[in-house]
C-alpha cells in the first residue's frame, strides 16, 4: 500500500515529483530546478537529513504547480488549480521491452514567446541510466533531418553516444557531420561539430559564434548573426570568403545549435607547409641566379 503524503519523508516527496514530472529522470529534474547531481543523489537516497532552504525555493520556483506546504510537511494536495498536473516536460514516445535500447523523449514545446523564433524543442534518446545521448547526424541523413526531425522512428536509426565531460551537462547536445568547404580552415568536409541546443525562450544566440541552422529545407552549420530585431532575420556567414553571406527568414528556422567543440580528421601542418613554400621559393632563387650567370656569360666580351 502507498504511503500517505504525511507518512512520507521529504526525500519521498522529492522523489515522487521526479516520477511525477520527468518520469524518474533526476537529471532531467536536476536541470530544471537547478540543483546538482550530487546534492539531489544525497536527497533522493536520504544521505541528506533535511534539504536547505535554498533548494527547496529552487523546487517550488522550478515547479510552481506544487504547493508549498505538500513539499515541507505532507499536508493537502500535491498540485495547484484543483490538482490538475502540469503538462509533462518530457514525454515518453516508446518504452522498449529491455533498456539496453535507447528509450525516445521528446521534451515538449513552451509557450511561444512575442517576438517569433525557433522553439522547436529537441527530440533525444536516452541511455539504460536514462541520460540524455548524443545522436549523430552523418552527411548521408542530413538531408532528411528537416523533414524527419521530429519522427522517433528516425532517431531509432542513428548512432548516439555520451560523453562523460562536465562541458556535456545540463543541456541537449548532438553532433553533425560538416558538409562541403564553406566553413574551411576551421571545420573541413568530413569532420563532426558537437552542438548544443538553443533554447530561445530562456537564451539567445551568440553572435558571430558558429552554429547549426536547421532550416525548412536543409541544415548548415554557419556563424549567425542575429538580425530578428531588425528585419525578422539570421545572417549565416561562412568562414571560407568565397562564400558570400545570406539571411534566413526566422519563421523557416526550426532548430538552431551552438557549436561548442568538433572531431577533425584533417590537421593542417604548419611547418611543413612553411618548408615547402621555403624550399619552393629556393628552387626559384636557384633558377634565378643560373639564369643570371648565363645572361651575363653573354653579356660579357671574350
Amino acid at each position: 500500500m502507498r504511503e500517505s503524503a504525511e507518512q512520507q519523508t521529504i526525500h519521498q516527496r522529492i522523489t515522487e515529483l521526479i516520477d511525477r514530472f520527468e518520469q524518474g529522470n533526476k537529471s532531467a529534474f536536476g536541470r530544471r530546478a537547478d540543483i546538482s547531481s550530487g546534492v539531489l543523489g544525497d536527497l533522493v537516497g536520504g544521505r541528506l537529513n533535511k534539504p536547505s532552504f535554498d533548494v527547496l525555493a529552487k523546487i517550488l520556483r522550478a515547479y510552481p504547480l506544487v504547493h508549498a506546504e505538500w513539499l515541507l510537511l505532507g499536508s493537502g494536495p500535491m498540485l495547484r488549480d484543483g490538482g490538475k498536473e502540469a503538462p509533462e516536460r518530457v514525454l515518453h514516445i516508446d518504452e522498449p521491452e529491455n533498456m539496453l535500447h535507447p528509450t525516445i523523449v521528446r521534451q515538449l514545446q513552451p509557450d511561444p514567446p512575442i517576438i517569433p523564433r525557433p522553439i522547436g524543442v529537441p527530440m533525444v534518446t536516452v541511455d539504460t541510466d536514462r541520460q540524455e545521448n548524443i545522436s549523430l547526424v552523418s552527411s548521408k541523413v542530413a538531408a532528411s533531418y528537416p523533414t524527419r526531425y521530429l519522427e522517433p522512428e528516425f532517431y531509432k536509426d542513428l548512432p548516439a553516444f555520451s560523453i562523460p565531460l562536465p562541458e556535456f551537462r545540463n543541456a541537449t547536445f548532438r553532433a553533425f557531420q560538416v558538409v562541403g568547404d564553406s566553413m574551411s580552415p576551421t571545420f573541413y568536409p568530413g569532420g563532426w561539430v558537437l552542438a548544443r541546443f538553443v533554447d530561445f525562450t530562456r537564451e539567445t544566440l551568440q553572435e558571430g559564434y558558429i552554429h547549426v541552422v536547421v532550416t525548412r529545407e536543409n541544415l548548415v552549420v554557419k556563424r549567425v548573426l542575429d538580425r530578428i530585431e531588425q528585419r525578422n532575420t539570421l545572417a549565416l556567414q561562412s568562414d571560407n570568403e568565397e562564400f558570400q553571406t545570406y539571411e534566413v527568414q526566422i519563421e523557416d528556422v526550426q532548430e538552431v545549435w551552438r557549436v561548442v567543440a568538433d572531431i577533425g580528421f584533417k590537421f593542417p601542418n604548419v611547418r611543413f607547409d612553411t618548408r615547402r613554400r621555403l624550399s619552393g621559393l629556393e628552387a626559384d632563387l636557384q633558377n634565378l641566379m643560373a639564369r643570371l650567370e648565363k645572361v651575363e656569360k653573354r653579356s660579357t666580351p671574350e
